[in-house]
């Protein structure tokens, strides 16, 4: 699995055991880090921007059964709704990003929460389910991003052009 996720997005970088179904729906930007444990799903797509951190234990999850299909109890055919996440967001440890959402630039998700909704950029969400407990300062943010000032990125090049 590791090796395959290398292979397709060379500045990525994987730590520990992670499980990630029909990789091939999976688009990822460049400076992401993906923690232990992770479980995720891309059957309907997941679209991952850059400089983007997941946290240990993080799921993903793009479908659900047709509960209202005719093949009770669970339908046939599965909804598929993809996953976006925006550029340099933060997702804390044991998150559950839950089909159809998109997660806005610069967000932050806070460990344990469950993302039922969109969250617009700049915001830190929380809780079961997530909602927006914070904004990120505006022109702070901006100013990281006009200095390139992102962590994943700095470390990437530290541990691949050392001498």
């Amino acid at each position: 699995m590791k090796r395959k996720l290398k292979k397709k997005f060379e500045n990525l970088e994987l730590r520990g055991k992670i499980y990630i179904e029909f990789i091939e729906n999976l688009k990822i930007g460049d400076y992401c880090f993906i923690n232990e444990g992770c479980y995720w799903s891309a059957k309907g797509g997941i679209l991952i921007g850059k400089n983007v951190i997941f946290g240990p234990n993080t799921t993903i999850w793009t479908y659900n059964h047709d509960y209202k299909g005719s093949h009770l109890p669970y339908g046939g055919e599965d909804v598929l709704s993809e996953v976006v996440i925006e550029d340099n967001v933060w997702i804390g440890m044991r998150s559950i990003i839950m089909p159809g959402v998109t997660i806005g630039e610069g967000s932050i998700v806070g460990a344990g929460s469950l993302v039922t909704k969109d969250i617009p950029k700049l915001s830190i969400v929380g809780g079961n389910p997530a909602k927006i407990i914070g904004k990120r300062e505006e022109d702070s943010y901006y100013k990281r991003v006009k200095d390139k000032m992102f962590y994943q990125e700095k470390v990437f090049n530290y541990r691949h052009n050392k001498s």
